[in-house]
């Protein structure tokens, strides 16, 4: 039995048909591997999962990261946090999340499934866990900057978000 590798014509012609549009992305991509990434330029440990920056750029102002989250292991340690400038939309690829929101002074607990999305917009306290076993979803927002960032709690004594 011979081993013969495949030109990109004879695999271009296997393809069934396509748009010049498509065509001419699957050109590109054959001939620049370059621009297809399989690895994340940042990976971060948290007590709750793993974030997998893609992109996080000031000038920009655009920020993407696949982030891995498992049950019972709930964002911020379990408080919620919010953002007074990042705007950032949340995608489920696998699993499902649990997602504990503040919509006009009520805490929602919403669950996405795959494909299902989010929009948590600045100001908005949220924290989030996977309701299964683990979940991966995409995080595309505006810039992530650290000191965006503020925990806080409920206190039911005080009736009052208080932050920490």
């Amino acid at each position: 039995m011979e081993n013969s590798k495949k030109s990109v014509e004879e695999e271009k012609q296997e393809l069934p048909e396509s748009s010049p549009m498509q065509t001419a992305r699957l050109d590109f991509l054959l001939h620049n591997p370059e621009h297809i990434k399989t690895t994340f330029p940042h990976e971060y440990i948290k007590s709750w999962g793993i974030e997998k920056w893609i992109h996080n750029d000031a000038k920009s102002g655009y920020c993407m990261k696949l982030i891995v989250v498992y049950q019972d292991m709930w964002s911020s340690k379990g408080k919620f946090h919010y953002h007074k400038e990042k705007d950032e939309t949340f995608l489920v690829v696998s699993g499902a999340l649990k997602l504990d929101v503040e919509i006009d002074g009520i805490v929602n607990q919403l669950t996405l499934g795959p494909w299902s999305y989010f929009r948590v917009k600045p100001w908005t306290r949220h924290r989030f866990t996977a309701a299964n076993l683990v979940c991966h979803f995409v995080e595309a927002s505006t810039v992530h900057m650290e000191e965006d960032s503020y925990r806080c709690y409920w206190d039911y004594d005080k009736q009052r978000w208080i932050d920490v």
